[in-house]
């Protein structure tokens, strides 16, 4: 899932990008340092991902305040307290549910949205980037 997710952000922002004219960095934080139990497939993913300069790995222990005043939009993981940081500091926060099976289960927030497979990211992206 996790996969799926970060593949899905870069190809929706891809997509945005044609449409709004606007680049759009993707970027991630894990929560903890790799692992020797960590999937290597997904790090290898990851990885290559990096080498072909569509993903931005940061370290983990990168302070996420900083990083989250710096962001346009927080796209997060269901359903992780980044998104009430992000919401805190009022940055758009998106909580993607790549696999489409969840049910929205948080505490609402105007700044805080559900989005549930690509198109619906996509058009979530969309209000917050309006074409030009």
């Amino acid at each position: 899932n996790m996969s799926k997710f970060i593949l899905d952000i870069i190809k929706v922002s891809n997509t945005l990008e044609k449409v709004v004219g606007v680049e759009f960095k993707v970027t991630l934080k894990n929560k903890r340092d790799r692992h020797e139990y960590d999937d290597p497939r997904y790090l290898d993913f990851l990885d290559n991902l990096v080498n072909n300069g569509e993903l931005i790995l940061l370290e983990h222990t990168e302070n996420i305040y900083s990083l989250i005043s710096q962001s346009d939009v927080v796209i997060n993981y269901p359903y992780t307290s980044t998104a009430y940081i992000a919401d805190y500091m009022n940055i758009p926060a998106i909580y993607y549910d790549p696999v489409q099976k969840l049910i929205p289960v948080y505490e609402e927030s105007e700044g805080i949205m559900f989005s549930s497979g690509k198109d619906d990211l996509l058009s979530k992206l969309n209000n917050i980037f309006p074409s030009k």
